[in-house]
Formats: C-alpha cells, sequence, structure tokens
C-alpha cells in the first residue's frame, strides 16, 4: 500500500483481496488524530481501478496534522474487517486566515479591542501576528497603519487593542497569521467608534414620595443635562439602581435649560437605593453612568384618608402648618374686632335721636312761639330773634346776646337758654329734666312786679345767664 500526503489530503493505493463474492462497491479511510479514537474524517470517495491496484482519497484534513488511519471495504453484503492502521501526517502549510468576532470586545469613541480565532497554523507554529487598520474611507495601501504582535501568541487566536482612533469613525481591520511556511490571507472586517454624549455631572434628590397603603415610592431627580450631547440628540435618561444594575422605571416631568427633572417610580419601602443616570442619543450612543446618589425611602405605613408626603421637600412640614394656623387665627381676631366695631358704632348712631333740627321739628318746646326752621315765622312780632339766620339757628353757639330782642319778651333769656341748651345736649331724658327746671325758674319772672332777670354774658361767664349755661355744660 502506497500513500501520498499533501496538506490537507491523502490518496492510498492498495491491492483489493477477496471480494466474498459480492463485489466490492467502496473503500472507506477512516482517520483519527493521536490517540484519541474519536473518527474526524470517513472518506466516501469511489474506487479508481488500475490494472494492477485500486487507488482511494481523503481529502479536507488539517495540514501539518498527524492521524492514525484503517481502510474498510464495502460491499452488497456488508462492510469488511479495518486494515491494518497507518499513521500520516500531512504537510505543513501557512495558517489557516484568523476569522474576526463581528463585535469588537471594547469600543468607545477613541479605542477599539478587537479578537480573531485561527482553525489551524498551518502545522508550524505560529510565530507571528499582523494586526492593520485604516479608515473605512481609504482607498490607499499607504494608509495602512500595523502593528506586529510577537510575544505571548497563541496559535488559536488573539486580541488586540487600537488606540488613538477618531470619533464616530469606521475603520477596517486586517489580522494576518505568520508561520515559517508564509502568511496567512488578511482577515478583515468593519468597525465603528463611538460618539457618546458626555456623563452627567450633578444628580440631587429633590422629593420623595409616598401614599399610604401604597408600598411604592416614587423620588424626584435633578439632573444636569451634558454639555457635550455626542452625535445626536439625547433622547433618554437612564437610571440605574447600582446594587442590582437592573434599570428603573423613569420618566422626564420637567425641563430646564441645563436641567432635566426626572420621576423614578416603583421603589420598594423602607429600603436604601444607590442611583445612577446616564444618557443615550439619537445615535444610540451611552454616556458613562453618573456619580451614584443615595435614596433612603421610608417604611410602608397603613390607613388614613390622605396622602402621605414627607418633610423632605415637598408637602407640609410642622413649622409651616404652625405659621397657617397662627395667620388663620390673627384673621379670625381681625374679623371678630371689626364685628364689635360696627356694632358699637351702630349702638352710637341709635341714641343720637336728636339734632337740633329734627328736635325743632318732632318735639317743639311748649316756650317758644315759633318754629325755628320755618323762615316764614321771623316775621311775626312774638319772635324773640328777630335778627338771627337760619344758618345761625343750627349753630346755636355762634347766636350774639345782642341779636335777641328783649322787648318782646320778658322771658328772652329763657329762650336764648333753651335754644344754646337743646343745641349742647344730646339726652333727651336730661334734657326734659333740665327743661322742666328751667320753666320753673323763668316762671318766677313772668308774675307781675317783678323785675327783668339781670342780663347775660357769654364771654366771661358772668352773671346769672352764664353760670346756668356753665353748668349746663
Amino acid at each position: 500500500m502506497t500513500t501520498m500526503v499533501s496538506t490537507k489530503s491523502v490518496t492510498y493505493y492498495f491491492m483489493l483481496g477477496h471480494d466474498g463474492d459480492s463485489a466490492i462497491t467502496k473503500v472507506m479511510i477512516e482517520c483519527y488524530k493521536g490517540n484519541d479514537k474519536t473518527v474526524v474524517k470517513t472518506s466516501t470517495s469511489t474506487i479508481f481501478e488500475h490494472p494492477n491496484c485500486t487507488a482511494a482519497e481523503l481529502t479536507g484534513l488539517t495540514p501539518g496534522t498527524a492521524y492514525t488511519c484503517q481502510l474498510f471495504a464495502e460491499n452488497a453484503v456488508g462492510r469488511s474487517d479495518g486494515s491494518d492502521s497507518f499513521e500520516i501526517k500531512t504537510d505543513a502549510s501557512v495558517p489557516a486566515t484568523p476569522v474576526l468576532d463581528p463585535q469588537p470586545v471594547q469600543v468607545t469613541e477613541t479605542r477599539l479591542m478587537v479578537r480573531w480565532t485561527v482553525d489551524y497554523n498551518g502545522g508550524e507554529s505560529i510565530t507571528k501576528y499582523t494586526v492593520r487598520w485604516r479608515l473605512a474611507s481609504s482607498t490607499s495601501d499607504s494608509d495602512w497603519l500595523s502593528h506586529p504582535l510577537t510575544t505571548g501568541l497563541s496559535q488559536e487566536g488573539g486580541e488586540h487593542t487600537l488606540d488613538g482612533l477618531q470619533r464616530n469613525a469606521q475603520y477596517l481591520v486586517e489580522i494576518i497569521a505568520i508561520n515559517k511556511k508564509g502568511s496567512s490571507r488578511g482577515g478583515r472586517n468593519m468597525y465603528t467608534t463611538l460618539c457618546f454624549p458626555g456623563q452627567i455631572t450633578e444628580v440631587e434628590k429633590i422629593e420623595l414620595n409616598r401614599e399610604v397603603d401604597n408600598p411604592s415610592t416614587t423620588v424626584k431627580l435633578s439632573v444636569t443635562v451634558p454639555d457635550d450631547k455626542g452625535c445626536g440628540e439625547i433622547t433618554n435618561y437612564i437610571v440605574t439602581d447600582v446594587a442590582t444594575g437592573e434599570e428603573l422605571t423613569s420618566e422626564i416631568v420637567a425641563r430646564g435649560d441645563d436641567k432635566v427633572t426626572l420621576e423614578v417610580s416603583g421603589l420598594e419601602a423602607d429600603k436604601e437605593y444607590q442611583l445612577q443616570v446616564s444618557v443615550s442619543n439619537s445615535n444610540g450612543d451611552k454616556s458613562p453612568a453618573s456619580a451614584a446618589v443615595t435614596i433612603e425611602t421610608e417604611p410602608f405605613v397603613e390607613s388614613t384618608n390622605a396622602p402621605v408626603v414627607n418633610d423632605d421637600g415637598g408637602g407640609l412640614g410642622t413649622t409651616e402648618i404652625i405659621i397657617i394656623a397662627v395667620v388663620v387665627s390673627v384673621v379670625l381676631l381681625l374679623v371678630v374686632i371689626v364685628i364689635i366695631v360696627c356694632l358699637i358704632k351702630k349702638n352710637r348712631s341709635g341714641d343720637q335721636k336728636y339734632d337740633v333740627k329734627s328736635k325743632s321739628k318732632s318735639e317743639p318746646s311748649p316756650y317758644e312761639e315759633r318754629d325755628l326752621n320755618n323762615p316764614k315765622s321771623e316775621k311775626t312780632a312774638s319772635s324773640p330773634l328777630k335778627n338771627v339766620s337760619k344758618s345761625d339757628r343750627v349753630v346755636y353757639t355762634e347766636v350774639d346776646v345782642q341779636d335777641i330782642d328783649p322787648s318782646t319778651s320778658k322771658s328772652a333769656s329763657y329762650q336764648r337758654e333753651k335754644v344754646e341748651y337743646a343745641a349742647i345736649d344730646r339726652d333727651a331724658t336730661r334734657r326734659r329734666r333740665e327743661e322742666r327746671d328751667l320753666e320753673t325758674k323763668h316762671k318766677q319772672y313772668d308774675e307781675p312786679g317783678d323785675e327783668e332777670p339781670p342780663p347775660v354774658h357769654h364771654g366771661d361767664g358772668e352773671g346769672v345767664g352764664g353760670a346756668q349755661l356753665s353748668s349746663l355744660v
């Protein structure tokens, strides 16, 4: 039996034995690697017949690899026993073409980490990998950048990080494996650097709310808007629980020029949270997470009828309630004072039943011989105030004693005192009492033979009339 080996195949030339009275239809070659008895390759080749021998070929072997093989013949009755085993080794070759992973291991705005695998090394150890890259838009070979890897190499593949790349740029990356037989074909793939927004610099808790009988708690966070929005508009704010890595339910409830307010819902009662916030833009790029902010939710409380809001920046605290109570009390006190003042004024206005004009009309004195408010009565001979005008009768304190005509009646002094008394006294009961006293006094002067009463002077308060006026006031 003669064997011919290449890098990926082996051809056997052999003499056929007894066919068992049934024509041999197939010769199979089964090979396995080393001491591993698992068959890695089986030939299904058609027999090539020659005058002196028969040939069978097994393809698809790995270059530079040792195999242990056996031959089997097959006819209509079945399969023969295997031949004596024999060993072969395929010829070495250049390594297989490296295969780059479709996605980078890590990618940032200026960095790519790529990974590749090699199916076989060609039967000789790989001594070098060459990593090359350039912008995908470039067409010149001179634009390739390369980096050789010669230490710590793996025969099955490797990984490498490319630094100093452009932001939001597409790069063509190529890997070449090299052994003693030469260089493999280059394995290529396209990768794109990111353009993510800047990191959020400030996250602040501004309100923590919880409703009674509802163990779920919401929190409002004030978040600064990153100056760098990346290669697109910011479309989403992402709140993450640091302990679990889970994204929490959140929504934007207010927007400002440089800040937004997020409401995070579904937090458990009586629990501490470490929350981080990041943003993503319309290009799908996500910013680094912010520094963590600590949130402590309150214990679950059952039943009152009103929502409970803690005193942590939202709702009314004890101080606010006291201030409101004081303000309400002051307002009520002012209302009471106004009501009392109104009642006092009303009572006073009720007591002032008489003025000069109304009293002269409604309660004329039996000692007055005319209506003081009737100008026509001034022309009668019985009027004691000939020279007193209507306006002077209203303001009796301005009446001069010299304006009274003493010739009309011996009781002119009485009439004057009567009129002035009526203008000063506002108490009806006292007025009537004093009138009776004056009536008795002046009746004495009206009797025959009595002398004229002494004159009355206003200025110095002397004389009988002046003394009486002073006592009346």
